[in-house]
C-alpha cells in the first residue's frame, strides 16, 4: 500500500470515528423520535464506512487508527457546553451539521493533499463527503 493511500484511508476512518462519537455524545439530549431515528442511522452509516477503510489498512497490514484523544476531548466539552446552554432540535441539527461541514473540509483537504492515493480509497473518501453533505441536508428541517 502506498504511503498516501495509508493516509487518506487513515483520515478517513478517524473521521468516521469522530461522527460517531460525536453523535454517540448528543444521542441522549434528542428529544425528537423521527430526529433520533435520523441521527441514529447516520451513526450506523459512519461505523459502516469506519469499517470499510479499516477493512483496507488491515489487507495491507496496517493497524486501524485511534482517534486524537484531544480532539475527543475538546469536542466533547463543546458540546455539552453548547447542549447545557440550548438542547434544542435546533441546536442539536447545528452542532451536528458544523461537524458534517468539518468533515466535509478535512476529508476534502485529504483528497487533494493525497492525489496519488489508490482508486478504492479515493471512491471511499467520496462516499464519507457525500454522506456528510447528505446528513447536513437532513439536518436543515431541524433548523
Amino acid at each position: 500500500m502506498g504511503e498516501q493511500t495509508r493516509k487518506l484511508l487513515e483520515e478517513c476512518s478517524k473521521g468516521c470515528k469522530m461522527a460517531a462519537e460525536s453523535i454517540d455524545q448528543i444521542r441522549e439530549h434528542i428529544k425528537d423520535r423521527k430526529m433520533q431515528e435520523l441521527v441514529s442511522g447516520y451513526r450506523k452509516k459512519h461505523r459502516d464506512l469506519e469499517r470499510e477503510a479499516d477493512r483496507l489498512l488491515a489487507e495491507e497490514g496496517e493497524e486501524e487508527p485511534q482517534a486524537g484523544l484531544a480532539v475527543s476531548a475538546m469536542s466533547w466539552i463543546t458540546t455539552n457546553v453548547k447542549l447545557l446552554i440550548d438542547e434544542s432540535g435546533s441546536q442539536i441539527a447545528k452542532l451536528l451539521m458544523d461537524g458534517c461541514n468539518m468533515g466535509i473540509q478535512g476529508i476534502t483537504e485529504a483528497q487533494n493533499r493525497y492525489k496519488e492515493a489508490s482508486r478504492e480509497s479515493r471512491s471511499l473518501a467520496e462516499k464519507l463527503v457525500k454522506l456528510e453533505e447528505q446528513f447536513s441536508k437532513d439536518l436543515k428541517v431541524y433548523l
